[in-house]
């Protein structure tokens, strides 16, 4: 029981207080010959439909009455069309006129009731026509939902599947790479139950008022919205955890634009089914709510513009932070053996962040100068929870990198297996093309970068052959970058 209300749709006053209770309305519209039967028996036990919306649906409390309910499919009806219209106003006249009393709407359906020993006329006479209705205003609405939400989660499954290596230093990817291939299951209960009952209907016709069971009624929806509603959360729960912990994954600015698109399409729908008047009234909303939308993700990304620029200008061309705490850290030295006269510039640590695989990742950035020109080095350190989601990550990198744009090294990584042992680690892999360096050693993994690749005159002095030779002097000093 949640509360009573001084009036009613109804007109009860003050002094006729009626206590309402809401119930999970876990109902499909191919399920509304079941919702006809739940209708009646509520209203045996004195329970009265009230309304109905996307979650909950309405009862008010009357004298247990034996009712009959049935639900219309009305034809003038849409996504971008108003609940109350003048063909709806009119249509529900005409079946007041011939006993049937309305109750309210949803969607394409209309509900009415009236009392179970009256013999009237059904809403709808003509068989064919109410079975060609229920196609084309109701399955093919369920039908295209189901397809669509079914193939843009497995598109998403596949792809972390394709590249695990990014979803793993994040909260939020590690909840979307384990728990979101959740998601498969309601999504293909939902498209079997609307091929099921489509099948159904080619060979034996709409269903007759059927008692609720498992795979027609509310305990099936609410699998799907149980599902659907723990893997949501527990996404909520990524978004804060990266929040506090990996400031620098912007989580919020990532899924801004799709929470935008998400609330702005649910308010246009229910301004349209509410407030408009009219089919013109819908097409009306849907430009006014873009045009709104478009406003706020300009706002949104102007804002975030200047904050980067900000940024930007805010940074010390020569700062040198002090190293955090329990980071182990590697000069140009260790990595690249210079003869020439060298300096450090700059150290940051851009990146110190942490997941549910990886407790532990931190990035170290190096600038040095050599004979006047500014030499730069990336170390990206990942503390794996276990050797599998290091080699997860190790095969993300080995397949490509991201750069200015996109650039796949799928055949310039090579393996130096002749280095693997020297260096004591299970796996060294270094690129032909620039001295890019990948090691990984059981649960922990280190890649090494530099922007010097793109510094024309050395070039040719950093080439592979030359970069061996570095490695050589490296090991012979015992600087090791573990």
């Amino acid at each position: 029981m949640l509360g009573t209300k001084d009036r009613d749709k109804n007109g009860k006053g003050a002094g006729e207080k009626r206590r309402r209770k809401r119930v999970y309305w876990g109902y499909s519209i191919l399920d509304y010959k079941g919702m006809e039967a739940y209708f009646e028996k509520m209203a045996r036990e004195g329970w009265m439909l009230e309304k109905i919306g996307e979650l909950w649906a309405t009862f008010y409390r009357e004298t247990p009455k034996d009712l009959q309910f049935t639900i219309d499919v009305f034809e003038r009806s849409g996504i971008l069309t108003p609940e109350e219209t003048e063909e709806a106003r009119e249509y529900r006249e005409l079946c007041e006129k011939n006993g049937w009393h309305f109750v309210t709407s949803i969607k394409e359906l209309q509900i009415f009731h009236a009392p179970a020993n009256e013999d009237l006329t059904p809403i709808q006479t003509d068989e064919e026509l109410e079975e060609s209705l229920a196609r084309k205003k109701v399955w093919k609405k369920d039908f295209s939902t189901s397809i669509i939400v079914f193939l843009l989660t497995a598109v998403l499954v596949i792809i972390t599947r394709v590249r695990p290596a990014f979803q793993m230093d994040e909260y939020m990817g590690n909840i979307i790479y384990f728990l979101y291939p959740l998601m498969l299951i309601p999504t293909m209960i939902a498209l079997i139950r609307s091929l099921l009952w489509i099948r159904k209907v080619k060979r034996q016709g709409l269903p007759e008022k059927e008692a609720e069971t498992f795979f027609t009624g509310r305990r099936r929806k609410l699998l799907i919205d149980i599902i659907a509603a723990l893997v949501t959360g527990f996404l909520i729960l990524g978004v804060v955890l990266d929040t506090l912990y990996n400031p620098h994954a912007n989580t919020i600015s990532s899924i801004f634009p799709a929470l935008l698109g998400i609330t702005a399409g649910t308010i246009i729908r229910l301004t349209i089914q509410k407030k408009g008047r009219n089919k013109d009234d819908g097409i009306r909303f849907v430009i006014i709510g873009f045009l709104v939308m478009f406003m706020i993700l300009g706002g949104f990304n102007y804002y975030r513009e200047r904050q980067i620029e900000n940024n930007i200008g805010d940074r010390d061309p020569n700062l040198i932070e002090e190293i955090p705490e329990d980071i182990t850290t590697y000069s140009i030295e260790e990595v690249l053996v210079f003869t020439e006269e060298k300096a450090l510039k700059r150290r940051t640590f851009p990146v110190l962040g942490q997941s549910f695989a990886v407790p532990k990742h931190y990035t170290q950035h190096q600038t040095w100068e050599v004979e006047g020109r500014n030499w730069e080095i990336t170390i990206r350190t990942y503390e794996t929870r276990n050797a599998w989601v290091a080699e997860r990550i190790a095969e993300g990198y080995l397949d490509f990198q991201m750069g200015g744009i996109i650039t796949w090294f799928g055949e310039n990584w090579r393996d130096m297996e002749d280095l693997r042992e020297a260096w004591d680690v299970d796996g060294f892999y270094m690129t032909e093309g620039y001295p890019a360096i990948l090691m990984k050693q059981d649960t922990h993994l280190w890649i090494i970068e530099g922007n010097y690749r793109r510094v024309d005159n050395y070039i040719e002095e950093i080439k592979e052959p030359n970069m061996e030779r570095l490695i050589e002097e490296i090991l012979e000093k015992h600087h090791y970058l573990f």
